[in-house]
C-alpha cells in the first residue's frame, strides 16, 4: 500500500512548524516486533506507520500510536476480546483499531462502552480521519 497521496495532502494542509503535528516513521525493525506481538495486524496500518508515521495529525484531531495497544493498556475494562487492539484515539475517549486478522477498523467510545464496526478498511478510514474525503 502506498500512502503518497495522504502524505502530500498532509504537507499541503498542516503547518510543519506546529508541534501538534509531530510524527515519526516506524522502523522496519519495530514493524517486525509489532507483527510478532500482534499476529494478524492489518498490513495497511503498518504501511501507514512506516510511510506517514505515528503521532498527532491535523493539529491534534487524532493520534496514531507507534504500535497497537490492548484494551488493558488503556484501562478499557469493558472489552475482554484478546483479538481487539487499538491503534489510535481522538483525545476525547474514542479509540479506533482492529480485530486481529481483519482490516476493518473498529471504534470504541468510553461513553457507551460499545465496539462499533465501521465497515471500512484502514486506507479508507484514515483518509476520512485526515479529512481528505
Amino acid at each position: 500500500m502506498n500512502y503518497q497521496q495522504e502524505i502530500a495532502f498532509l504537507a499541503a494542509v498542516e503547518k510543519a512548524e506546529d508541534s501538534s503535528n509531530q510524527r515519526r516513521a516506524v522502523t522496519l525493525k519495530e514493524l517486525e516486533v509489532i507483527r510478532k506481538e500482534h499476529p494478524g495486524i492489518a498490513e495497511t496500518y503498518l504501511a501507514f506507520l512506516a510511510q506517514a508515521g505515528a503521532g498527532s495529525f491535523r493539529e491534534c484531531q487524532f493520534i496514531l500510536y507507534d504500535g497497537p495497544v490492548t484494551p488493558d493498556d488503556v484501562w478499557v475494562e469493558e472489552i475482554n476480546d484478546k483479538d481487539v487492539v487499538f491503534c489510535g484515539d481522538n483525545y476525547s475517549g474514542g479509540f479506533f483499531g482492529f480485530r486481529l486478522g481483519k482490516d476493518e477498523v473498529i471504534e470504541f467510545w468510553r461513553i457507551d462502552g460499545e465496539i462499533s464496526a465501521t465497515g471500512k478498511p484502514f486506507p479508507l478510514y484514515i483518509r476520512e480521519r485526515l479529512l481528505m474525503d
